[in-house]
Formats: C-alpha cells, sequence, structure tokens
C-alpha cells in the first residue's frame, strides 16, 4: 500500500512539472489537471504569488479530496469491495471493476467511458483523485476562454460546461452531486445506496458549513465576495440544509425512475433504504437500552409511529413544519414508498426546497431571534432521537458563531461556546462499546439519550427545563 501512495503522489506532483498550455477547445470533455497546472497559470509554486496562481499546488498538498482515490487502494475500501463482490478478493480486475462502476465516480475525476467496467484501474486515474474539473466543470469547452476578456459573460452560458461555485447554491450544488448523490449530473452515477452503507462505507451527513470550514482554502478567502458569503453560519446553514434536501429528493426520484425502467435489476432496488433513517432499524431492542419517547413529547409529522424510519431524516428534520402539501407527507412514508409516485413528486419537492435556499440567501438572520426559536423549539417540540438533536446542535452552533463573530451579547456567546463541546460529547458515537458487534464499526448512536440532550441544551441557553410540580 506504501507503494501506491508513493506512486500515487509522484504521479499527482508531476502534473505540475510536465503540463501543456495548449488545448484546444472541446467543450464537454476531461482534461485533468494538466491543463491547470503550469506556472504562468495556476501551478505556481512561489508563496510569493497570489492565491489563485498557486491553486494547483495547495490542493494537492493540503486537500483531502487530492487523494480521495489512493484511499480506493486502503484496507476500508478492500473491506467494502470484499463485502460487495467476494470475488474481488481474488481478482485484480473484479475489484477493479468494482472500483469503476461503484466508487471512482466521486472518488477521482473522471468521465462517464472510465466508469465502465473496462479493467484494471492505473495508478495515474486512481492518483488524480478529486481534481479541478470535479468541481469547476470539465474544461474542454472553457480552459481557454476563461482567461479571455469576454469571461465574465460566458461563464454562465450552460453550453460553455464551467460550474460557477461563486455562490452558496452554485458552491453547495457542486458538493452534493456527491456528498448526498446524483444518477444523472454529467452523465455519472453517484450513488452510495443501502448496499454500500451496510458494505462498511460511512452514510453521507453533509454540512456545508462544518465541510467548508474544515476544508483547506485554494482560493483567496480574504476577498470581499468570499467574506460576505460565509458572514453569517446560520445563513450558510441554512441555505446548505434546504439545497441538500432539494438534492436527496431529486436522487430519491432518479432511483425511483431507473428501478421503474430497469426492474429489478442488482443495482438499482426499491425501497432504497438509504432513504431512511438507518437508526430507527439498526438500534439495540433490550429493554435497558430502548427508550420510548415520553407520551407526551409532540412527535414530528413523519415519525408515524415508533419503528418506522423517517425519510432522509438527516435532511429532513428541521424543515418538516415546512411542509404543507399532505400528498408530500403521506408519499414519504415507507408504508407508502411507491417508485411511481416517488418518480413524480420528488422533482415537485426538489424545487420547493431549492426555492426554500434561494430565499434564505437572501437573507442574514438575526442571532438572537434564531436562539429564540430554538428555545421555542426545544421547549415544544423536543427532539425524539439523534437526527433531531444533532440538527438543533448546528443550529445552536451557528447561532454562537455569529454572536461571535460580531462582539455582541458577549455573554451569551461565552455561555453558548463554553456548553458546545458537551452538547457535541453527548452526540457521539461511542466507538469503545464493543458489546453488540465488534466486527462493525459501531457507526451509530448507541446509547443516546434525546431528553438527556434537550435538557442540557436548554441549559446551555439559561432556560432550564422546570421542576414539574408534585
Amino acid at each position: 500500500m506504501k507503494r501506491h501512495f508513493v506512486i500515487l503522489t509522484i504521479v499527482s506532483l508531476s502534473v505540475i512539472a510536465g503540463a501543456s498550455s495548449e488545448v484546444a477547445a472541446q467543450p464537454g470533455k476531461l482534461l485533468t489537471n494538466a491543463s491547470c497546472a503550469t506556472t504562468t497559470c495556476h501551478g505556481n509554486q512561489s508563496p510569493e504569488s497570489p492565491v489563485w496562481a498557486r491553486s494547483l499546488p495547495l490542493h494537492l498538498a493540503l486537500d483531502p479530496h487530492a487523494h480521495a482515490g489512493v484511499v480506493l487502494r486502503g484496507p476500508l475500501s478492500q473491506r467494502i469491495v470484499a463485502s460487495l463482490a467476494p470475488e474481488s478478493t481474488q481478482s485484480p480486475v473484479v475489484y477493479d471493476n468494482v472500483l469503476r462502476t461503484r466508487c471512482i465516480s466521486c472518488h477521482v475525476t473522471v468521465d462517464a467511458a472510465a466508469c465502465q467496467p473496462a479493467g484494471e484501474l492505473s495508478d495515474e486515474i486512481l492518483g488524480r483523485g478529486v481534481s479541478c474539473e470535479s468541481c469547476h466543470g470539465h474544461a474542454g469547452g472553457w480552459v481557454e476562454e476563461h482567461v479571455g476578456p469576454d469571461w465574465r459573460r460566458l461563464q454562465d452560458e450552460p453550453s460553455v460546461g464551467f460550474r460557477n461555485n461563486g455562490s452558496l447554491i452554485g458552491r453547495a450544488e457542486t458538493c452534493l452531486r456527491c456528498h448526498v448523490g446524483s444518477r444523472t449530473e454529467d452523465g455519472l452515477v453517484r450513488d452510495v445506496n443501502h448496499d454500500m452503507i451496510a458494505a462498511g462505507h460511512p452514510a453521507l451527513r453533509f454540512d456545508l458549513l462544518t465541510y467548508h470550514v474544515n476544508l483547506p482554502a485554494h482560493w483567496d478567502t480574504t476577498s470581499d465576495q468570499e467574506q460576505a458569503l460565509f458572514s453569517s453560519s446560520i445563513r450558510v446553514r441554512e441555505v446548505g440544509q434546504a439545497i441538500g434536501l432539494a438534492a436527496a429528493a431529486r436522487l430519491s426520484a432518479e432511483r425511483a425512475s431507473d428501478y421503474l425502467k430497469t426492474g429489478r435489476r442488482s443495482d438499482v432496488v426499491w425501497p432504497e433504504l438509504a432513504d431512511f433513517d438507518c437508526f430507527a432499524c439498526h438500534q439495540s431492542l433490550s429493554s435497558d437500552s430502548y427508550h420510548l419517547p415520553a407520551g407526551k413529547v409532540q412527535k414530528s409529522d413523519l415519525h408515524i409511529s415508533d419503528g418506522l424510519p423517517v425519510w432522509n431524516a438527516w435532511h429532513s428534520i428541521l424543515l418538516l413544519n415546512l411542509r404543507q402539501k399532505q400528498q408530500w407527507l403521506s408519499a414519504l412514508s415507507p408504508q407508502n414508498y411507491d417508485p411511481k409516485q416517488m418518480a413524480e413528486i420528488g422533482p415537485q419537492i426538489a424545487e420547493h426546497f431549492s426555492d426554500m435556499a434561494r430565499q434564505a440567501a437572501e437573507r442574514f438572520p438575526s442571532p438572537m431571534a434564531v436562539l429564540g426559536e430554538t428555545i421555542d423549539d426545544l421547549h415544544a417540540n423536543p427532539p425524539v432521537d439523534w437526527h433531531a438533536a444533532a440538527i438543533q446542535f448546528l443550529r445552536i452552533e451557528a447561532v454562537a458563531e455569529d454572536l461571535t463573530r460580531s462582539g455582541k451579547n458577549a455573554v451569551i456567546a461565552n455561555r453558548l461556546n463554553a456548553k458546545l463541546p458537551r452538547l457535541e460529547q453527548l452526540l457521539r458515537f461511542d466507538a469503545s462499546d464493543t458489546s453488540f458487534n465488534s466486527t462493525n464499526f459501531l457507526m451509530s448512536p448507541k446509547g443516546f439519550r434525546a431528553d438527556r440532550f434537550r435538557a442540557e441544551a436548554l441549559d446551555s441557553l439559561g432556560h432550564p427545563i422546570p421542576a414539574e410540580t408534585p
């Protein structure tokens, strides 16, 4: 494995040295990062050069996306592939064909042809990782145009094929093609379904703000545009959650459509269990660890009854009160999850929440107002499971960040910042608990208590739950 890492790193870095600047315009064609890597473009390695001029070396050196292809040769990937195709342990060709058809559409910058089961993958392909064109669009139609005088006008032309990440929504949509999934974008299938999660792939729970903060920047974070985009953590989180739910609805509709077209083909099944809350089914049923919510707790609309999973809980929990169409609520119940119905209403749901994201992108919420809403929610609609609590935590965290950034209400900001680590600890999965299944990675909130989280959250907000009168 060390040999692969060394080879792939050398392949990636050698791109900078050997790139050619002469690329003919070919709309939709993948050029790889060789087209970006000259020292007069984005491959300059001098620390004195502008960030845009050294963006490729920064990406290769610091960004985990650059090594996303390398991990497909690692031990976790080997276990996942072996679960999906046991014969892959004896055949490199079978192994690489699984990577081609299931993995590289997200882990590597490729075109649709590379995702066909065509045999062994070269180190050069895996060494690309997720590079420039995964996020900025295949460069064949714009690599020369983007340095020309008409670029500001051309960059948003669909025929050019450039992805504009200059807005919150544009950036979120770029990320969500992989971090939620899509079966149609760029002609690629990017779908972490239940089979892959059961094989060991982490479930996808994307948060735009968290991912963006943790991503090493290869762009100018000090520009006025960038500062404006991320001047409100609450705004970023609201946009990300709405556009994430839109992407999830769109993916569900695409799964349904593909199932209707192909029938019971092995890679398209219905119902697709990845559309639902994992932990509703994957939980201990022992009496000492199964905690039913108190009878007086108000459940959300999609918590039909205990034991029935919620549709796309990570994306939907905080937004359930914004769904106003009963037909959607009915269609998203696991009891009524019909592929024809989902193929029809999925795009409607996606457009509804895309519109909500567009509206959220124009607002700058008051942190104190959102804090008040959060307190009201925790009193009136207590979280009944891990997903609901996690989303409320993200909301409190965003409020704390905005209050800290503004310098106002310092006492409240300091109290929240002091309490956030404890709330986060309550949400963490207990990886040390091997009592259930030591061969699994226990990526579930076994032992999580929603009532305890609610009590400590309200205490951190200065609104403890009143003691009950006898």
